[in-house]
């Protein structure tokens, strides 16, 4: 069975240790927040709409990996002190 559990924006923070998955896919990856990132792009240029994403950073298996808050799924497993 699969499902995506959706974090909060308020419930990561850098250092936090993470297991993460692109869309609904089944494989996921563990790692540590290295970065969070709010990226505004133009959603409709005819009527002046933007859209924010919330781009994570995780540092997994000596590899960054990007996760969008709103499209990946996140869970945070230990929260940095």
């Amino acid at each position: 069975m699969s499902y995506q559990l959706r974090v909060n924006r308020e419930d990561i923070r850098m250092g936090a240790l993470v297991r993460a998955g692109y869309g609904s896919s089944d494989v996921k990856h563990t790692g540590i927040i290295t970065s969070i990132e709010e990226k505004q792009s133009i959603f409709s240029e005819k009527y002046g709409i933007t859209e924010t994403n919330v781009i994570v950073r995780v540092l997994c298996d000596g590899e960054l990996m990007h996760f969008d808050l709103e499209e990946d799924s996140i869970e945070v497993i230990s929260e940095s002190r």
